[in-house]
């Protein structure tokens, strides 16, 4: 933790963000000799997570409604949901409801978790109703379709709710969480993608700001060999000029049909889709394989651009859909994957206004784990300080999360970079 506290100082001393394209950049002087690796990835990921425009995020389900409750699944396939985030069981949480006037809270809390978390339920950042629910199937009256069972016989799965209005969605959630059998749930919210502008010539004059933040220095103490970034995103071309050599391998699994390391997911080499739960994680949107082409892209094939870290390889976690949507349980399991295959980076170029505390579990678990994440402020103009701004994953307080800004080529912010002395 030492590390990563010295890192987050200095980096919060050295950053510059940078290009008018909707990337930001560091600029890093020098550095511990045993933190150098995981320095120049702070680099990469600086200069490819804040990237801006949005889109709203839709699953379509086929449902039959009764009293609120809409008995279903969502039409999404979805295998071992919740992974087990260390000495936090997930069935001890809790949360409830608090009205006052026109507004909702959610207050969340765990007995393993020293933090109580009151925070705004945002109707709006509703994913068609969508709840994610863990239960007991043998003791449920509600009709869900399972989705998956633990070890201890808990199961998880997507219930849909009627969302029509904010004040049924809130009395149809409160019957379920007092129906037999459930054991937790939490809103399947909205998240968003944060869209990039790919540089195309391989040369340091247009991509500027290699240029402004001295890649060729940081170079010479490492090109990020032995770094694996998790890039969290649309998923990465496996078929990309400059990245189909810079996949991370899972060598504990073979394309042979078989899950080989035992983790319930089939042949996920360079890593997993859960937007359709199986492992083919290319890329149908671009925007991850542009994120993954900034950190690591090919400086020997003489195409296209050059990543900033590029021997280091990327593993490809797809949890946005084709037009760059997702929800809150995909990041949850993204993280959780990424963070038990060995990912040294986090890069999460999305966000959205809804607070989650299976997505909160997921990132406490990184930090726990001295992984460093760094995320997109967002791109709204706002100061995401403030309670009826967040933006989240940037707006978790956590040590190793770095969230970062846009400014335009002369180091000034753009107006529609979100901010905030707190969270930015």
């Amino acid at each position: 933790m030492i590390k990563i506290l010295f890192m987050l100082i200095f980096f919060s001393i050295t950053v510059v963000i940078a290009h008018f394209w909707h990337t930001t950049h560091l600029y890093l002087k020098e550095v511990l000799k045993e933190s150098m690796m995981k320095v120049v990835i702070f680099i990469i990921m600086s200069l490819m997570v804040m990237v801006g425009c949005s889109s709203e995020s839709s699953i379509e389900s086929k449902l039959s409604q009764t009293n609120g409750i809409q008995n279903s699944k969502a039409d999404k396939p979805l295998s071992e949901m919740i992974v087990p985030v260390k000495n936090i069981d997930i069935t001890q949480s809790h949360i409830s409801i608090e009205k006052n006037n026109n507004s909702t809270s959610f207050l969340f809390s765990n007995p393993n978790d020293t933090t109580t978390h009151r925070v705004p339920f945002v109707y709006e950042a509703l994913n068609n109703g969508e709840v994610i629910v863990l239960y007991s199937p043998d003791q449920t009256d509600l009709d869900i379709q399972q989705q998956s069972i633990d070890k201890n016989g808990i199961a998880t799965g997507v219930i849909v709710l009627d969302s029509s209005s904010e004040t049924l969605f809130i009395e149809a959630f409160e019957k379920l969480l007092n129906s037999k059998g459930i054991l937790y749930a939490e809103p399947n919210y909205q998240v968003k993608q944060e869209h990039a502008l790919v540089v195309e010539r391989k040369n340091l004059t247009t991509q500027w700001a290699l240029e402004q933040i001295e890649a060729q220095k940081a170079w010479q103490i490492s090109q990020g060999a032995g770094v694996v970034v998790a890039i969290i995103d649309t998923g990465v071309s496996s078929q990309h000029e400059d990245l189909r050599t810079q996949l991370w391998q899972n060598e504990g699994e073979q394309p042979n049909g078989i899950d080989d390391d035992n983790n319930g997911l089939l042949d996920a080499i360079n890593g997993y889709d859960f937007v359709q739960m199986n492992s083919i994680s290319d890329d149908e949107n671009g925007h991850g394989t542009h994120c993954a082409g900034i950190v690591a892209a090919n400086e020997e094939n003489g195409v296209g651009i050059i990543g900033i870290a590029p021997q280091s390889s990327v593993m490809a976690i797809k949890v946005l859909d084709k037009n760059g949507d997702g929800d809150t349980l995909s990041i949850y399991q993204g993280v959780m994957y990424a963070l038990e295959n060995g990912a040294d980076i986090l890069s999460i170029s999305l966000g959205g206004e809804g607070f989650s505390y299976l997505e909160y579990l997921a990132f406490h678990a990184a930090n726990r784990a001295d992984v460093a994440v760094i995320v997109a402020a967002g791109n709204e103009g706002v100061n995401i300080d403030g309670v009826g701004n967040k933006s989240y994953p940037a707006s978790f307080a956590f040590e190793n999360i770095i969230s970062v800004g846009a400014s335009d080529p002369e180091s000034r912010l753009v107006s529609w970079s979100n901010y905030g002395t707190q969270s930015v």
